[in-house]
């Protein structure tokens, strides 16, 4: 128990480190790869982007993308 103690009380440490520093904690939920229905709702989504082009916004995610470290068209 004393190294969960010594864990959260590190945590709480760095949180107000970034906290003085200006940093603001967000937590974000995000779709998981695992659940059910995550690979058909995938497919509708190409499936709708296929028929429904956009050239402004493809070239937009085209340049944030060539931008982004470790990115490899």
């Amino acid at each position: 128990m004393k190294s969960a103690k010594k864990a959260t009380s590190r945590l709480e440490r760095d949180r107000s480190e970034m906290r003085r520093r200006g940093f603001k904690l967000v937590q974000l939920w995000v779709p998981d790869p695992d659940a059910p229905g995550f690979r058909a709702a995938v497919r509708r989504t190409r499936e709708f982007l296929a028929a429904h082009p956009d050239a402004e916004w493809d070239e937009v995610a085209r340049e944030a993308l060539d931008r982004a470290p470790g990115w490899a068209p």
